[in-house]
C-alpha cells in the first residue's frame, strides 16, 4: 500500500495564522523521509513529526477531520526549516522544475503584513 502526503501553507497575519494553499506534492519517499522520516530513517529527516501545530487555520484543521483515523505522522516545518526542505528538494532533482514550481506549485512572495511562513502535512497509507 502506498503513502501520501496531504499538506498546507499557512502564512501569519496579524498574529494569526491564515491559509494560503494547499500543494500539490505527488508521492516520493525520498521527501517524506527527508520531511520528518517517514517511509525511511528520521536520523535523515528535517525533524521528527511534531503533530500538528496548536494553532492550524480553519481549513487545515477541516481537511485534516476529514482524513480522521487514516492521518498519521503530522508534522509542520517553519519557515526557515520550508525553506531548507525546497533547497534540497532542488539540489536532489527528485522533480522536474516544471512539477516542482514555487512551494510546491504555488508561487509566494512575502508581502507587508506576512509575519511567517509555515508547512504543515500528514500522512496516509
Amino acid at each position: 500500500m502506498g503513502c501520501d502526503i496531504h499538506a498546507h501553507i499557512e502564512v501569519k497575519i496579524g498574529g494569526r495564522w491564515e491559509h494560503y494553499s494547499v500543494p500539490s506534492i505527488p508521492r516520493c519517499y525520498e521527501l517524506f523521509e527527508k520531511i520528518c522520516g517517514v517511509r525511511g530513517d528520521v536520523k535523515n529527516a528535517i525533524s521528527e513529526p511534531r503533530g500538528l501545530p496548536s494553532d492550524p487555520s480553519i481549513v487545515t484543521m477541516l481537511d485534516y477531520r476529514q482524513m480522521a483515523c487514516d492521518a498519521h505522522s503530522e508534522t509542520w516545518l517553519n519557515g526557515e526549516e520550508f525553506v531548507s526542505l525546497l533547497e534540497w528538494v532542488e539540489d536532489s532533482l527528485l522533480f522536474e522544475r516544471r512539477r516542482i514550481g514555487y512551494l510546491f506549485g504555488n508561487e509566494f512572495t512575502p508581502r507587508d503584513g506576512v509575519e511567517a511562513v509555515r508547512f504543515i502535512c500528514w500522512f496516509d497509507n
